[in-house]
């Protein structure tokens, strides 16, 4: 069951990758991760729990940007960007 899964997981991350390389995966991508934002930023408001978060939550264009930039760090082999502070 294991190993079934794995396989199930490789076959999903190679069908990402081929998608990103396609002509508009990457605006696609980008499509993606903004709804997904949004999705759980609307959330945020229906719950109990307190939360701790970054000051900059509703700069979507700057999360898709970071995103982004770890995408292409990947694709490429470069190490990830640091990690923004506050």
């Amino acid at each position: 069951a294991i190993r079934v899964v794995a396989e199930a997981n490789a076959a999903a991350i190679r069908a990402v990758a081929e998608s990103l390389n396609a002509t508009g995966g990457m605006n696609a991508a980008n499509l993606k991760i903004a709804e997904e934002y949004v999705a759980a930023f609307s959330n945020v408001a229906r719950t109990n729990n307190t939360l701790i978060l970054p000051s900059n939550l509703s700069d979507i264009a700057g999360l898709i940007a970071s995103a982004m930039t770890v995408i292409d760090r990947t694709r490429t082999g470069g190490a990830p960007p640091p990690v923004p502070k506050g």
